[in-house]
């Protein structure tokens, strides 16, 4: 499903809920002006058509979920680039340097700051420059962890990639 197709699925979900539940209630009203032949038949009609209306609200509940999870790996691959699993043979080598060289960049200019408190102020302006280059900002997903656990700095290391994650997306 391309991007548009995901994005159409998703913003329409809510006017494809409501035509469903509109032609539910125009069919309880129908089925209210009916001439019945048994005392129980509007109660069996009602019954049927409400477990119509669930059948139709599931499979726009797993459409809608197919979507979501469609649009959140289209935004991952956009923000991180591509994963591993999709890569093969000579693409995985390649995008496994691209990312050492990135890491390796970034690395430089951590290990140049000699006071680990001040390692936040380096690590947000090497998010900002990950904004324009996806391998250092997967190179910073995978590998800014353990390095700030490293210099000591694990206590606020979750914080630091949350803003990471901000700046990039």
């Amino acid at each position: 499903m391309a991007r548009h197709d995901a994005h159409t699925n998703l913003t329409k979900a809510p006017e494809r809920v409501a035509a469903i539940l509109q032609a539910h209630g125009r069919e309880r009203k129908a089925i209210q002006t009916r001439p019945r032949l048994g005392p129980y038949a509007e109660e069996a009609e009602k019954t049927a058509a409400q477990a119509a209306t669930r059948g139709q609200l599931d499979a726009e509940r797993e459409r809608v979920q197919r979507g979501a999870t469609l649009a959140t790996q289209a935004y991952a691959r956009r923000v991180w680039g591509p994963s591993r699993e999709h890569l093969t043979g000579k693409q995985r080598l390649l995008h496994e340097m691209t990312l050492q060289r990135a890491w390796g960049r970034a690395q430089r200019l951590l290990d140049a700051e000699p006071e680990p408190g001040h390692l936040h102020a380096t690590v947000r302006r090497l998010a900002q420059q990950a904004a324009g280059d996806p391998a250092l900002a997967a190179a910073l997903r995978d590998e800014l962890s353990l390095y700030l656990q490293a210099r000591g700095q694990g206590d606020v290391a979750g914080a630091i990639l949350t803003e990471v994650e901000g700046l990039v997306a």
